[in-house]
């Protein structure tokens, strides 16, 4: 498994000191006075260019980058994005105002998850919350918006709309350190453990996380699922009365059972919704899986192991922190900050962030990096995805042809570019579960040499397409089908399978073309021969596949 232990390189720290230009006038002096034991090769005149170059380099890509997150916000929201700076200004974003004071974190004792360590550190966080009243009322007054969210115990400050425009003059009030638009994040199997070497771990230690809370910040998890459970002799970090006790005194949350023992929705505010209701992503239940799944083998499994998971952890507890809203537009800063400081409050000793937004920064005033680093500072361990960009000159994290002589050019998002983040990158499986494909003629003899790996809609019935002859979409060309329009079909594709190209026009419209012609299913063949997974947006107007370009080449030949 590739970790990403981030330290901070001399060029990154060259970036910084120059930076410091821009917001402290005194470093200017400080770096004059080195300047005097200068040859005269370098001239005072000279440096002063190159910091002025590089202070306005500076101010220049900040502005980029606050642009950035708030077209990623209105984008998200489904909103017309302007292509100039002129035309944001009148747009409403969502903000973090940080204060200047510092969070109760720093003030109190490491959390422990015990009724007595909540109810010290909700003391505390309401104190410095109280605190910030007169800054919230000048802010509410400025945009005419209430507070969405306060911080006080990771970090001291609150979540606000507010227009572009206003920005400035929030930023200008006395006791605000930063204000920075909110980051929209996206969310970033059977043989996973034996890559990992986790068996070892197991037989050697003989530790299987008992006692381990494990927070899950993702799209949420389903705590009824039957591979949520402990054994009968693990011992829990967070019981059942010390779970009441929180979330009496948060004022939400909710107690679903021993493995998870807190649950809540920040996204949509809520605690009975507590998993992603689009059965075709589940994203925080794949993450818990494969964190804390305890799957056995049962009467109805049998042997078969793809039919349950178990995961690193199996003993380990789980805090269901939903961030990512079932109705879309991606997760928001304060509602992942939330999520943060509740994790810790209730005595977790992982954090698990498998989401991020493209090529971070580290930034002291990002809200938060800022709480993943507290987080880390109460001795809590934050372990967040580097992101699934791939390399600066990618376009995604696939296909990379990156070898050991390649330079490193690899971008991390954020927040786990955060300073005391262990940063997870990847790990290459030599196995997959996937559905597959095989085809027999009328009299059972095997008309492929292996079957073709699949995926499938959701909600497909392959039953209705036993005994079906298959079709090829016309007007193809170099002997493939066709890509699926409308007159790539007559009368001859009805109550067969069609089987048309990827390309041109969506998965869904060739779905759409192939059901109104009368094909009884689908198969969709990948154009790109060099991509060896599928991840293909289809519907369930009518059962379809999607197969591998190699496996097309066997299936037509």
């Amino acid at each position: 498994m590739g970790v990403v232990r981030k330290k901070t390189t001399s060029l990154f720290l060259v970036s910084t000191i120059l930076s410091s230009f821009v917001v402290n006038p005194q470093s200017v002096t400080v770096f004059g006075d080195v300047t005097k034991g200068l040859t005269d090769k370098v001239s005072k005149a000279k440096l002063k260019k190159t910091l002025d170059s590089a202070a306005s380099e500076a101010k220049k890509n900040q502005k980029t980058t606050f642009e950035e997150k708030v077209k990623a916000q209105l984008k998200a929201k489904g909103l017309t994005v302007p292509s100039s700076s002129s035309e944001l200004q009148n747009k409403t974003v969502t903000v973090i105002v940080e204060l200047d004071k510092k969070a109760a974190s720093q003030s109190t004792a490491s959390p422990t998850g015990s009724t007595k360590s909540i109810n010290l550190i909700d003391k505390a966080t309401q104190s410095t919350i109280q605190a910030q009243k007169p800054v919230r009322d000048q802010v509410a007054t400025l945009t005419g918006n209430k507070p969405k969210k306060t911080f006080g115990y990771l970090l001291n400050g609150f979540s606000i709309n507010a227009k572009v425009s206003d920005i400035s003059a929030i930023q200008a009030i006395k006791g605000v350190k930063a204000v920075t638009p909110a980051n929209v994040y996206a969310p970033q199997d059977q043989s996973a453990n034996e890559i990992a070497n986790v068996p070892q771990v197991w037989s050697k230690y003989k530790l299987k996380g008992e006692g381990t809370l494990i927070a899950i910040i993702d799209s949420g998890i389903d705590p009824t699922h039957k591979d949520l459970t402990l054994d009968n002799n693990s011992s829990e970090k967070l019981t059942q009365s010390e779970s009441s006790a929180a979330i009496q005194k948060f004022g939400y949350g909710k107690w679903y059972s021993d493995k998870v023992p807190f649950a809540y929705n920040y996204a949509d505010g809520t605690s009975d919704t507590v998993y992603d209701t689009g059965a075709s992503e589940m994203h925080g239940m794949h993450v818990a899986g494969i964190a804390a799944a305890n799957g056995k083998s049962t009467a109805e499994t049998g042997s078969d192991t793809t039919k349950y998971v178990v995961g690193v952890a199996p003993n380990a507890q789980l805090l269901d922190m939903k961030v990512f809203s079932n109705n879309g537009g991606g997760a928001y800063s304060d509602d992942i900050v939330s999520a943060i400081e509740d994790s810790v409050k209730l005595g977790a000793n992982v954090i698990n962030m498998s989401l991020g937004s493209v090529g971070g920064n580290q930034d002291q005033d990002d809200p938060e990096q800022e709480a993943v680093n507290q987080a880390a500072k109460e001795g809590v361990v934050p372990v967040i995805s580097a992101g699934n960009n791939g390399l600066s000159t990618s376009a995604d994290a696939t296909n990379n042809q990156s070898t050991s002589l390649t330079n490193d050019n690899g971008t991390v998002g954020s927040p786990g570019v955060a300073a005391d983040a262990i940063t997870v990158a990847s790990s290459e499986n030599t196995t997959m579960v996937s559905p597959w494909l095989d085809l027999t003629t009328a009299s059972g003899a095997q008309t492929l040499k292996d079957p073709l790996v699949t995926q499938l809609s959701d909600k497909a019935d392959l039953t209705k397409l036993n005994g079906k002859a298959l079709y090829l979409a016309k007007n193809g060309s170099d002997g493939l089908p066709g890509v699926g329009n409308a007159k790539d079909f007559d009368n001859g594709v009805k109550g067969k399978v069609a089987v048309v190209m990827r390309g041109s026009i969506a998965f869904t419209e060739k779905q759409e073309n192939a059901l109104n012609a009368g094909a009884a299913g689908l198969i969709i063949i990948n154009n790109k021969p060099d991509e060896t997974a599928l991840n293909f947006s289809m519907n369930t107007s009518i059962t379809t596949m999607a197969i591998l370009y190699n496996g097309g080449q066997s299936l037509l030949a």
